[in-house]
């Protein structure tokens, strides 16, 4: 891993044995050195044997980077096909290809990491929380440390390491609880433990509350980005940075935040393909889910809070929609057939959720006006009538800032 990475997950696991996670750990469990102690360095060696496994089928030899996306494939090397809808916005093939909700995010590919009993919680958070060591990395940290001191298995959320016990088997070949040691060498000069993300400020319209919100542009990775995609090993290229290839895309970059204030006290996790990118002042990416030019429009996917993308929107999460959306409540009639039934719910998903590329939701489906907690699914370059605009100084981490800075993601200046 890189220098950053491998800092940050010092950091989290000596920050994650001082916090209580519901069932604490005994005092002997948390004395220094010892054979069955948990440490600092223990809970890091458990922490960082799951990526190489979980990423990259077990090669050990690459630095991953925290930015690592995975999709929802269905289909194996299958690109244009219904059964890969969730890789196109608005879960249509009309959608573009590179503007679609990640399910696992970071090294450890978080996705519906929420466990009550822990306190552990990652569903919480958006893109770039879920990859940040400091955050997503945290959350890990809590739950492999519950999971040692009650004696728990401690790698079962990640496929990765199911087979052949492989995760604890690499963790028992770089520790020493001798020593309280693991042998990880960092690659240096990589420092960054967000792997790459950039900080910015985003806000929705002029009158719009200022809120930290992260570039997320996978040609900007510190480490590497290895491909994802429907099994493990299938395919790894350490320059791989988001272009279209033979399986199904990774995302274009994007602006991923969590909006804590707006909703009546409940946060919504936001994916945002701009229009178009600033071409001057901060840095920012050069493509869109378009490809090289101008897309047609700001594509932006909104999640509540603790909902699964794949579950959002939704009421009743114990029926899975085949396109991967759960329906909203509606129960089968006595005389109707099943594919009536499915019919009705296509209907009503595509309401909600966003339907054909050319819809433009607003909030009469969504949001305040409806009489919901936020927004949810897809949108075209509004959200509630505003726009998302981001701030293009330098000085954006002071406290003054400059209105003649904020630049829309539709491509217009400051303004709604």
């Amino acid at each position: 891993m890189t220098r950053g990475v491998y800092d940050a997950v010092l950091d989290a696991a000596a920050n994650a044995i001082t916090t209580p996670t519901g069932a604490s750990c005994t005092s002997a469990q948390l004395t220094a050195n010892g054979i069955s102690q948990i440490t600092r360095n223990r809970l890091a060696s458990m922490m960082l044997a799951i990526p190489a496994w979980e990423l990259n089928d077990g090669i050990m030899n690459i630095a991953l980077s925290p930015m690592t996306l995975s999709r929802g494939d269905n289909m194996v090397n299958r690109t244009g096909d219904s059964n890969n809808i969730e890789l196109y916005s608005h879960m249509t093939l009309d959608g573009y290809k590179q503007a679609h909700w990640n399910p696992g995010v970071g090294l450890w590919q978080l996705d519906e990491f929420k466990i009550p009993a822990p306190r552990v919680d990652a569903l919480k958070y958006g893109h770039a929380e879920r990859a940040h060591v400091d955050t997503g990395g945290f959350e890990v940290a809590k739950y492999i440390r519950y999971q040692y001191c009650n004696g728990m298995p401690l790698f079962g959320p990640w496929h990765g390491c199911k087979q052949n016990n492989r995760c604890q088997s690499t963790h028992n070949a770089r520790y020493s609880s001798v020593t309280d040691s693991f042998v990880v060498e960092p690659v240096e000069g990589l420092t960054d433990s967000t792997g790459g993300t950039q900080e910015r400020l985003c806000r929705w319209g002029t009158a719009g509350v200022e809120m930290v919100c992260y570039v997320y542009d996978l040609s900007s990775a510190q480490g590497a980005v290895p491909e994802t995609c429907c099994a493990l090993g299938t395919s790894y290229s350490s320059s791989y940075r988001g272009v279209y290839n033979p399986f199904t895309p990774e995302a274009a970059p994007f602006i991923s935040f969590t909006d804590i204030d707006t909703y009546r006290g409940m946060s919504t996790k936001f994916a945002v393909w701009p229009k178009v990118w600033p071409s001057a002042g901060l840095v920012w990416p050069t493509t869109t889910a378009a490809g090289s030019g101008e897309a047609a429009k700001t594509i932006i996917r909104a999640v509540r809070e603790n909902e699964n993308a794949r579950f959002s929107p939704y009421n009743d999460d114990s029926i899975v929609h085949p396109k991967g959306i759960a329906h909203h409540g509606l129960t089968k009639r006595a005389d109707e057939t099943v594919a009536a039934y499915e019919a009705r719910i296509e209907a009503e998903i595509k309401q909600l959720n966003g339907g054909p590329l050319t819809v433009n939701n607003s909030a009469v489906n969504f949001g305040l006006n409806a009489g919901g907690p936020g927004p949810e699914g897809w949108f075209d370059s509004l959200v509630n009538g505003r726009d998302l605009q981001i701030y293009n100084c330098p000085d954006a981490i002071d406290d003054t800032l400059v209105e003649s800075c904020w630049v829309s993601t539709n491509g217009e200046s400051s303004g709604d």
